[in-house]
């Protein structure tokens, strides 16, 4: 097994996913009157720390990259201008993957509902 960056696999994708999508989650509430003032602060509060960890991971990347780029062999990848560690394919991977745990995870609730069983009559 391979130790990675923490946050940046299945819970900390779908964090940064509900994160960014909370703003249009209020807006729908707003449009339909539910909404209460305070609602906006936790939204801002939330996107602010998806917007650091973004910020943290691309920095780490960075980082990461300028202190392999001077340790490699003069053939790597690194070695052609390009700093930062981090792929944008690990994040569409981490999208597919949890967008297949969350889809086998509404069919097994859709699968393993009870069924209305008609009670027995009395005589």
């Amino acid at each position: 097994m391979i130790a990675g960056l923490p946050g940046t696999g299945i819970g900390g994708t779908f964090y940064l996913l509900s994160a960014f999508l909370m703003p249009f989650y209020q807006l729908n509430k707003m449009r339909r009157r539910k909404a209460r003032r305070h609602g906006w602060k936790s939204v801002v509060f939330q996107l602010f720390l998806a917007f650091s960890m973004l910020v943290g991971f691309w920095l780490t990347g960075l980082g990461l990259g300028l202190l392999l780029q001077k340790t490699v062999i003069s053939g790597s990848s690194l070695s052609h201008g390009r700093a930062n560690v981090f792929q944008v394919q690990p994040l569409f991977i981490s999208l597919a993957v949890l967008f297949f745990v969350l889809a086998f995870v509404h069919g097994q609730s859709l699968l393993s509902r009870p069924r209305k069983t008609p009670k027995p009559v009395r005589k």
